[in-house]
């Protein structure tokens, strides 16, 4: 079990690996980091132990330039160590803020709960690309591809009461998405304090994410939805499409 010093020091760690999320490749200068951790409470002091700890644990490259100019990158190598262990969530949640612990429990989970039909979807993948790259000997390894992942996942079919399920959960987001935040005519008005908007504001993200989490966690685990989830939407959604 993780002593109260360890789980600190690796929060502190996540939060200057957070710093990176989205722009693994971009170089940060030193000064750039100690302005973003000191607004979330991280002393100067502390940045710069750690950052140095980094460094020289060849997580963090370091490089000098021009006068006095300290820039700073994760090496690729480690993002990608990073990326397979369960330190990739907790980094992702301290970018994500205050929403980031839920919604990366339910992304967690979702990858554990759907690791066995990954395999096996992967492997019924690497079949048919053996078996389109005999039929069709001129096309590239992308097209190859393509055309086994679309063939495998539209075999993926959903039982009744699981196309059901995913009914529920696209209507659901399309409502909170669209209706729910835009349908009040006393907050559209300025017919609200400022301080309830704001809140109000609030309560309708932390919904529309939780509804778009579930739905997106639900079609992970399971293959064939994304088919079903395009089909209804192109039923119900015409003119989204045909102005594309």
């Amino acid at each position: 079990m993780s002593t109260v010093k360890e789980v600190r020091e690796k929060g502190t760690t996540h939060k200057i690996l957070s710093l990176w999320t989205g722009k693994e490749s971009d170089w940060l200068t030193y000064k750039e980091i100690v302005k973003k951790l000191r607004d979330e409470g991280v002393s100067e002091r502390t940045i710069a132990r750690y950052l140095s700890t980094l460094v020289s644990d060849k997580k963090l490259a370091k490089e000098e330039r021009g006068y006095k100019k300290t820039f700073y990158r994760p090496y690729d190598e480690f993002l990608q160590t990073l990326s397979l262990s369960r330190d990739w969530f907790r980094v992702h949640e301290v970018f994500l803020g205050r929403i980031g612990r839920e919604i990366m429990n339910k992304i967690e989970q979702s990858l554990l709960d759907a690791e066995e039909t990954g395999k096996r979807i992967n492997k019924l993948i690497c079949q048919e690309i053996d078996k389109a790259s005999k039929k069709n000997p001129t096309q590239t390894a992308e097209e190859n591809a393509e055309e086994a992942f679309r063939k495998v996942l539209s075999r993926e079919k959903l039982e009744e009461q699981e196309f059901q399920i995913l009914l529920s959960m696209v209507k659901r987001f399309l409502y909170d998405a669209f209706y729910l935040p835009l349908s009040d005519p006393y907050e559209c008005a300025g017919m609200v304090e400022p301080h309830i908007l704001v809140n109000e504001l609030q309560n309708k993200i932390r919904s529309l994410l939780s509804s778009y989490v579930d739905l997106y966690s639900f079609m992970y685990e399971h293959p064939g939805a994304s088919f079903e989830f395009e089909k209804y939407m192109r039923e119900n959604f015409t003119t989204l499409f045909s102005n594309k």
